[in-house]
């Protein structure tokens, strides 16, 4: 049997000039975003953002909360991932631009392996290491449940079908699985 490879998938900030959400606090609940209730949100939010005209719309964008374009989302919904999410228009009055983005909830799963490395206080994963058991039957796209920060989790043929679609801005760090 062929054994399946996952990257973790974080956007690629270093020499990229990324979105950058201004005053987000002021259009969104706090402590939903950080909870991620997402009926405490609404349907679309309309988020202005520092002006640049060199922005570069990532397809990933974790700060101040995770992003996910509207190519990823629906690549996530073609292959069946149970996410729920909200949408979120991206703007840059000045200059033009606006993008649509997803806040996406994507399934949580207690996937890693003993073997994974933890900072001192367990908040931080230094070595991600998943168990092959327990990613059995996890959707080709999940987060890890055991911690706080959100660590997107993605299998090969979910990584090819975007990169073949043209996504930019995203790092991949293959996944050892034990």
């Amino acid at each position: 049997m062929r054994r399946m490879r996952y990257y973790l998938l974080n956007w690629e900030e270093t020499g990229n000039p990324v979105p950058r959400i201004r005053n987000w606090m002021e259009r969104l609940d706090y402590q939903a975003v950080q909870r991620r209730e997402l009926a405490k949100l609404p349907e679309r939010t309309i988020l202005f953002l520092e002006e640049n005209q060199h922005t570069l719309f990532s397809d990933v964008i974790e700060k101040p909360f995770l992003l996910v374009s509207k190519m990823f989302w629906d690549v996530s919904k073609m292959y069946e991932v149970p996410v729920r999410g909200k949408e979120m228009v991206l703007l840059d009055g000045v200059n033009g631009f606006a993008e649509i983005y997803y806040m996406p909830v994507y399934p949580q799963y207690h996937c890693l392996s003993e073997e994974t490395v933890f900072n001192n206080d367990y908040s931080v994963i230094q070595e991600l290491i998943l168990d092959k058991e327990k990613i059995k039957y996890v959707p080709p796209v999940f987060e890890v449940a055991e911690v706080e920060k959100d660590y997107l989790i993605c299998r090969l043929d979910f990584i090819e079908s975007i990169l073949r679609r043209g996504a930019k801005g995203i790092k991949l760090a293959e996944l050892k699985v034990e």
